[in-house]
């Protein structure tokens, strides 16, 4: 579906692109990956990446901006593991944790952009994946 390779803005070593998650909007399939940006400290630059295609399975592609932002345009420097959450009036969530950390963030209909800032769910985890 999509090799390290293709993230430009990933970590030049490549690799870690660990439990991702998809959805399939209107006609188009967003494969949601976590990836880190470092090389030496990649463990705090980790974002979401979102590759698109037309195809469940084939031709996903990732642009040079193509992982989820804040509202401000700005990356989302996160935690791993998204989740994506389609509610029962349309809206979709994305739910990123790792560690002793959850939070969720309603998503933009870009599918890319978070329409809110991140709110932590849970305090009480110790180790959640």
């Amino acid at each position: 579906m999509l090799s390290a390779a293709d993230v430009s803005w990933g970590r030049s070593k490549g690799g870690l692109m660990w439990a991702p998650d998809t959805a399939h909007v209107d006609d188009t399939y967003y494969f949601y990956f976590p990836h880190p940006t470092g090389n030496d400290d990649w463990n705090s630059t980790w974002r979401i990446g979102v590759a698109t295609s037309k195809k469940p399975t084939l031709d996903f592609t990732c642009k040079d901006d193509g992982y989820v932002k804040m509202k401000d345009g700005s990356p989302y420097v996160t935690k791993i593991d998204p989740c994506i959450f389609k509610d029962d009036d349309g809206s979709y969530y994305l739910y990123t944790g790792g560690g002793s950390k959850c939070y969720v963030a309603k998503l933009c209909s870009d599918m890319q952009t978070l329409a809110e800032d991140p709110v932590e769910i849970d305090e009480t985890l110790e180790d959640f994946h």
